[in-house]
Parts: C-alpha cells; sequence; structure tokens
C-alpha cells in the first residue's frame, strides 16, 4: 500500500479518520491500523477488512431449492427412497427364512437331577465319630458333607433315617426318626446342609411297619379303625415279608385308609426337605395289592403337595428295585428310575465281555420298555460281601467302579467302595473310617480286620490313589457335556472294554479303556480308538496301579499319527480326552 497515496473515506477531509462516540467500532481482531506519520502523535488510518470469507463448497442453499422444487429430481428421489426400504425388508425377510429353515444344532435335554446323578448310599449307624457313641449319627454325616461333596457325590441315601425296629424296614413310626442316629432337629439340620452343598436326600419309605408301629398296637386290640389294616396270610395271621431283617409286617394297601395313612407320610417328609424316597420290597409283594394303584395315588400326592405348598424342589423322586419280570408294569410314570441288579453280582471272575454283557442286558431293557434311566448299582444291603471283596482284589474293584462312572445315567454306590473297604469275613455293614480314631468293629461286632482309618488317611493323602480317582472321575461325569448329555457307545476286544463318550454340541469327547484281562494289550489309537490325527489329546483319568508306576499320569499329553499306540497292562483303565 502506498502510504502517500490518497485514502479516500466517507468522512469529511478535516475531520480524522476515526469514529464518531456514537459509532460502534468493529472488533480489534479484525483492524488493520497504519501508522502514516512520524509521530505517534499524528492521526493513523484505520481499515475494518471484517472477516475472511470461507470458500462455498457444492451448490448453494437457493441453488438447491431450485432443484428440490422440479418435478424430475423429486419422483427420483422419492423412488430411490422406496427402493431402499424394499430392498432392506427384503433382505431383512431372506434372513429370517434363512433361520427359520436352517436346521438348528441338537438342543441339550432338559435332565431331571436323578438322572446322572451319582448316589452315595450310607449305613447310618457306621458313620461314628470321637465321642464315643457306639453307633454313626446324622450329625457325623453332616460333619462328612464336605468329604463327599469333594468326591462327586449329587445324592447321599442314609439308611436307616426313619425310626425302624432292629431292620431298616420294620418302622415304628412313619413321622419320627430313629432315636439311635439322633433328633428330628439333627435330621432336620442334615438336610438343610445337604442342600446347601447343592446335594440332594433320599430316604427309605416301606410298605411295613414292626409289631411296635402304634398301627399295629391298634390293629392287635381290634380298634374298629384299624380292623382291616394289615396283611393277613393264608391261615389267617400276620403277614410278614422274609426279606431283611426283623418282623416286617406287610401294611394291607387294598384299604383306602392305609393308603391315605401312609401317604400322609409322604407330605411330612416333602415338607421337610426330603428329594425323593425309595420303596422297598416292592417286588416282593405285588401280586399281594394293586402296586399300581397305590404308585398312582403316590405320584398324585407328591404332585398335589408340591404345588400346595410351593416346595422349592418340584423334581422329586419316586424309584425301587425291580426284578427283569416286572420292567414291562412299572412305567416311568409310576417310578421315576426302575433299579436293576447290574453290577451287584460281580465278582473276581467278571472279564470285559461280562461288564458288555450287563451293559447291553441294560440297553435292550431301556429300548424294548422305554424304561428310565440307566441306573448303576455297585452294591446293596442284600449283598453280604462288599465290591473289593467279591472282586477278590482292590484294583479289580476299582477298575469295576471307574468304567461303571464312565456310563450314562446314574450310579448307586456304597460308603466306602471309593476307598475299596471291606475284609473278607466281614459284613457290608461296616464302620466307615475318617483318619480320626481307630474303629476295630462294627454293629455287629465283625472285626473291620484292618486299621480303616489309616487306608482313608492314606488315601486322602497320597498323591494317587482309588480315592482320588474316583473323584477326578466323578468330576468329568458333573462338568462335562460329554458325560451330561453325551452319546455312548462301547465295544469288547479281547480283554479289553472300551467305551466312547461324545458330546452334542461341544468338541471335546472321551474314549475310556479297560483291562479287564491278566496280560498286557497293545491299543492302536488310530484304528482301535479311533482318535484323529491331532495333539490335542490328554490322559483325563487313570487307575491309581499305573499312576504309582509313573505312567498314564493326568493332563500328560499324547501325540497322534497312523503308528502311535499305548500298552494298557492289566487291570489298569485309562481315560483319554480328545477334540
Amino acid at each position: 500500500l502506498d502510504m502517500n497515496s490518497d485514502v479516500k473515506s466517507s468522512h469529511a477531509p478535516e475531520e480524522p479518520l476515526m469514529s464518531k462516540s456514537s459509532e460502534i467500532l468493529p472488533d480489534p481482531s479484525t483492524m488493520v491500523k497504519l501508522n502514516t506519520a512520524e509521530s505517534v502523535d499524528e492521526p493513523r488510518i484505520v481499515l475494518n477488512i471484517g472477516q475472511p470469507k470461507k470458500r462455498i463448497i457444492g451448490l448453494t442453499k437457493e441453488q438447491l431449492q431450485i432443484y428440490a422444487d422440479d418435478p424430475y429430481w423429486k419422483k427420483l428421489r422419492i423412488s430411490l427412497f422406496v427402493l431402499f426400504w424394499i430392498i432392506w425388508i427384503a433382505l431383512f425377510a431372506t434372513a429370517v427364512v434363512i433361520v427359520a429353515l436352517t436346521p438348528k444344532c441338537p438342543g441339550k435335554p432338559v435332565k431331571s437331577w436323578w438322572q446322572n446323578q451319582l448316589c452315595y448310599r450310607i449305613w447310618t449307624y457306621g458313620f461314628k465319630g470321637n465321642d464315643g457313641r457306639v453307633v454313626g449319627t446324622f450329625g457325623r454325616i453332616e460333619q462328612r458333607l464336605g468329604e463327599l461333596s469333594l468326591l462327586g457325590v449329587d445324592t447321599i441315601w442314609p439308611t436307616p433315617a426313619l425310626n425302624v425296629s432292629s431292620a431298616d424296614d420294620d418302622v415304628n413310626s412313619f413321622i419320627t426318626v430313629d432315636p439311635k442316629a439322633g433328633t428330628m432337629d439333627d435330621f432336620k439340620n442334615l438336610i438343610k446342609a445337604v442342600h446347601r452343598k447343592g446335594m440332594r436326600i433320599v430316604i427309605n419309605y416301606p410298605l411295613t411297619t414292626s409289631e411296635k408301629h402304634e398301627w399295629y398296637k391298634a390293629y392287635k386290640t381290634n380298634q374298629q379303625e384299624y380292623l382291616h389294616f394289615y396283611m393277613q396270610n393264608q391261615n389267617g395271621g400276620n403277614y410278614y415279608i422274609t426279606e431283611g431283617y426283623g418282623s416286617l409286617l406287610l401294611l394291607n394297601f387294598d384299604n383306602p385308609a392305609v393308603r391315605m395313612k401312609w401317604l400322609e407320610g409322604i407330605d411330612f417328609w416333602l415338607n421337610n426337605g426330603i428329594d425323593g424316597f425309595y420303596i422297598p420290597n416292592l417286588t416282593a409283594v405285588k401280586g399281594l395289592f394293586d402296586v399300581e394303584l397305590l404308585l398312582n395315588e403316590l405320584q398324585d400326592r407328591v404332585k398335589e403337595t408340591v404345588k400346595k405348598n410351593q416346595l422349592s424342589n418340584d423334581d422329586i423322586l419316586i424309584f425301587a428295585s425291580l426284578n427283569q419280570s416286572d420292567a414291562a408294569v412299572m412305567s416311568n410314570e409310576k417310578l421315576q428310575l426302575q433299579v436293576f441288579p447290574t453290577f451287584e453280582n460281580i465278582n473276581s471272575t467278571c472279564n470285559a465281555m461280562d461288564m458288555a454283557n450287563i451293559i447291553e442286558t441294560e440297553m435292550a431293557r431301556k429300548s424294548q420298555f422305554n424304561s428310565s434311566d440307566y441306573v448303576w448299582q455297585l452294591g446293596s444291603f442284600d449283598n453280604y460281601y462288599r465290591l473289593v471283596v467279591r472282586m477278590d482284589d482292590p484294583r479289580r474293584a476299582e477298575l469295576a467302579m471307574f468304567s461303571a462312572l464312565t456310563l450314562p445315567g446314574s450310579v448307586i454306590f456304597f460308603y466306602g467302595d471309593e476307598i475299596g473297604l471291606g475284609k473278607q469275613d466281614v459284613h457290608v455293614k461296616q464302620v466307615m473310617p475318617d483318619g480320626e480314631t481307630t474303629e476295630s468293629d462294627t454293629l455287629f461286632r465283625t472285626p473291620f480286620q484292618e486299621d480303616g482309618n489309616l487306608l482313608y488317611k492314606r488315601q486322602t493323602e497320597a498323591k494317587f490313589s482309588s480315592l482320588k480317582t474316583i473323584r477326578t472321575v466323578s468330576k468329568l461325569r458333573n462338568q462335562q457335556e460329554a458325560f451330561i448329555f453325551g452319546n455312548f457307545t462301547h465295544t469288547v476286544i479281547d480283554d479289553l472294554l472300551i467305551i466312547w463318550r461324545s458330546g452334542v454340541n461341544e468338541p471335546t469327547n472321551y474314549v475310556a479303556v479297560f483291562n479287564f484281562g491278566n496280560s498286557s494289550q497293545d491299543v492302536h489309537l488310530q484304528e482301535t480308538l479311533k482318535l484323529p490325527s491331532s495333539n490335542q489329546v490328554s490322559v483325563a483319568a487313570s487307575t491309581s496301579n499305573v499312576q504309582l508306576v509313573g505312567k498314564f499320569l493326568p493332563r500328560e499329553k499324547l501325540a497322534v499319527d497312523n503308528q502311535t499306540t499305548i500298552t494298557v497292562d492289566p487291570l489298569v483303565g485309562v481315560l483319554l480326552k480328545y477334540k
């Protein structure tokens, strides 16, 4: 800018180039000051150049308005808008159709708690403590629930629980507990403790009473209400069931009054938290009265009581032991579980084929009669000897129990079987060791010829033991889909029993190999076990005898190719996990 040039202004020449007092000055940030004088006291020129204008990109509002009102562009916009929504709706509808028509993944079936349970049968008097009491108690069982939970037990079955006389089923009262085992409060505390552990409790609920029962006393004194309360034999005398011990007087269930009184006891125990009822001697009485009528009324009463009292457990188990001939009669609607003698009679001569025959018999029964889920019973009070005595070898007993735990369904076993409790010439009802005190006898004064407490303590503290093997497999049964919902197949090769458990929606599968023979067997991982070529095969569990020699340790990895074999020694079991 030429400082000497004339500057045109709207102001008069004689007035200085500055705003009047009444004018609003522009923002100083937008003003350019030019000093043209020699002195600062002389007038200065101030030019207001305003904010710099932004460059406009695209069309102006006025220009757009021309097209907004143009009929051609208006139709085009509407057409594109409609086309967008048509395409969007079509894509959405296509997605819905694809989802609807695509085959769904197999859903996980809803299972009741008793369909995959590990049931621990307890002789109540055998759980003694160090308090000097002659017999075990409900309180002592409660103290050991932590051990049972760690073992993977889902259900405890204490026998006796009801007030009985000299046997398990000669009931003195259907609504009181055995005073030798504790008080009613003790038993209620046990029930609550079981539920806090996430476990269940079932009890015997017999069809018989003792001569001490108040019903029988009223019957013997010819009280009108009780005249027809008991069954009579052909000679008009009392009808006794000879199974078990004691005097088992059979109630007359053809009498509606008897059924009503008997079912009142069911109500009582349901309201106190009992989860299931075992009906003893059902097979022995099936021809004496209408058993099916009784079971129908029992099921109806259970449903009615659960609904009426809004009980937290609405899935109550009614079960009984049956013979093969009863399978077609006792449907699932009458008994949720039907217990058949499966592994109760296995002994030291049992081989892989014997085990497979037992499995296939149960599979055929389930298929033929559409019976309830599998139940594998390893022992009962009807047997004099325990599993380890019948198998004549702790290793063989552990192998049998291990194999039963890999099968689908429920497993019922005796307290102490997990540690190989039992000696020749010692009754099945023995003191359960706990490592605290030394017990030397049972209720029947038959000698417990090994320091059982050392047996339990040794297996608890040992790195490898039968107890820890059972714990491991039980944990898998409770947690892995392949065992809870999965498929099941088996085969026998020589002396090997092989069992596969495969998941439905999960990629994790299992295969178990059990050598019931007397010689080692080589097993090809691909040809025999059908394992894929993978480095994702590992040992999930194995019997304690093979772990003790450093083989098939848990989590040990196995590389699988077309040449890989493993050697399974006699009386050894191995469970492999693969994907």
